[in-house]
């Protein structure tokens, strides 16, 4: 099955479509193709969507100073996985995943209701802008291997993009792709 939006050629990439050519001599041009009844139509490439595009929106900040069982019940009000974490000026300052809350808390025989967000908080945050396209959103996803990452625009939080999302909106050999990186062991990829 192959993925992506809107008109489709059988064998294009996601985002190819026909546009109707306007000049008659433009029949005998390369990659014009005449459908009877219809004219002379090229085949173009559609803009790329953005982050904005595939983005889930209405994604909500998570305190950094608000407690770990405060995020898990929130993960469930929302039925999501991870909650970006901000600072006291709305600025992110981390992720914190219910992998990150069993792992890093609870198996280590710590008390959720007593560890904070902030105790979590690993290395630099990762973020995309909503108008990056999404070959920038893949490249910052693959390059720090990361399957969900946040959407900013005007510095403030619009949206996560998860990977169901990259699945909606990506050719199978680009999901392909993004899986083998991500997924990968390090020092075998």
């Amino acid at each position: 099955m192959t993925r992506g939006t809107g008109p489709r050629t059988p064998g294009a990439g996601p985002w190819r479509f026909f546009t109707r050519m306007a000049d008659a001599g433009a029949s005998g041009a390369q990659g014009a193709h005449t459908m009877k009844g219809y004219g002379t139509y090229r085949q173009q490439e559609a803009p790329m969507p953005t982050a904005k595009d595939i983005m889930h929106p209405g994604a909500r900040w998570i305190y950094r100073e608000e407690t770990l069982d405060r995020a898990a019940q929130l993960m469930r009000e929302l039925d999501v996985g991870a909650l970006p974490v901000s600072d006291q000026n709305d600025r992110m300052c981390g992720m914190i995943t219910d992998r990150d809350i069993v792992v890093k808390c609870v198996a280590m025989g710590h008390d959720p209701a007593r560890v904070r967000c902030a105790d979590l908080c690993e290395g630099t945050p990762r973020w995309v802008a909503s108008d990056a396209d999404t070959a920038e959103v893949l490249r910052e996803m693959r390059d720090h291997h990361i399957k969900r990452i946040p959407v900013i625009e005007d510095k403030r939080l619009v949206g996560v993009i998860s990977e169901a999302d990259l699945g909606q909106h990506l050719s199978d050999e680009q999901i392909a792709e993004f899986v083998e990186t991500v997924y990968a062991l390090p020092g075998r990829g």
